[in-house]
């Protein structure tokens, strides 16, 4: 797992060289007979820079959250 430091919108000058940023959030949600489903969807920007490792490293993040959001985890 790997720990980053995440940002709604956009992230600061000093923010670092590994992070998150989160942008793009769009929702609706819809009304079934016992309640109701929310579709979202959101973009997810992973920022890696200075690693120099090609797209190695952004995958393994990328896939760190699927498995984030593919299950119960508390992240």
């Amino acid at each position: 797992m790997t720990l980053l430091t995440v940002y709604d919108g956009i992230a600061p000058d000093n923010a670092g060289n590994e992070y998150i940023v989160l942008t793009g959030r769009t929702g609706n949600q819809l009304q079934g007979k016992t309640g109701f489903t929310s579709n979202v969807t959101m973009t997810v920007d992973i920022v890696t820079r200075g690693t120099f490792t090609g797209y190695k490293r952004s995958e393994a993040i990328a896939q760190d959250i699927l498995t984030a959001i593919d299950s119960d985890t508390n992240i």
